[in-house]
């Protein structure tokens, strides 16, 4: 991991061993060793965290997939129903407009199955008034308004 071979190993246990003393070190090196165990576990738990994660984010995405293609089956057999129910009732050829206008829609219901298409909820008309002036904020700068020469109390 950090690329440590012998020899420096080995000149970082010299160095540690003139710093700390002798007495001191073998309980150094267990507090090293144990707070890189820690570390080492905390960083394989957010390994394991991240990739059950990203399994459960799979087998969402593949659930969501399989809904779309389920509904458009659906959709496209309705639309495939309605027809044949159109042809069925037609008379020579001649359709009638209740049919045609149910296709016509059940294509479009299709088309939007497809895209989905987020529109925006309409503003209503009080929050796009202006708003009032009250005693404290325009009115008192206002010239028209105001009067000049109030008498002081």
């Amino acid at each position: 991991m950090f690329d440590i071979g012998f020899w420096e190993l080995a000149l970082i246990f010299v160095v540690a061993l003139l710093v700390v003393g002798p007495q001191r070190l073998p309980g150094l090196v267990r507090s090293t060793a144990y707070w890189f165990g820690r570390a080492r576990q905390m960083i394989n738990d957010v390994k394991s965290e991240i990739t059950d994660e990203l399994d459960k984010a799979e087998r969402l995405k593949r659930l969501i997939e399989e809904q779309n293609e389920m509904v458009l089956r659906n959709e496209r057999q309705y639309l495939e129903s309605l027809k044949a129910d159109v042809s069925k009732s037609s008379d020579g050829g001649s359709q009638s407009s209740a049919a045609s206008s149910g296709v016509q829609a059940a294509e479009a219901k299709s088309d939007e199955a497809e895209a989905p298409v987020m529109r925006a909820k309409p503003v209503p008309a009080a929050m796009n008034a202006p708003r009032p002036v009250g005693h404290g904020e325009a009115a008192a700068i206002d010239p028209v308004t105001t009067p000049k020469d109030e008498p002081r109390t």
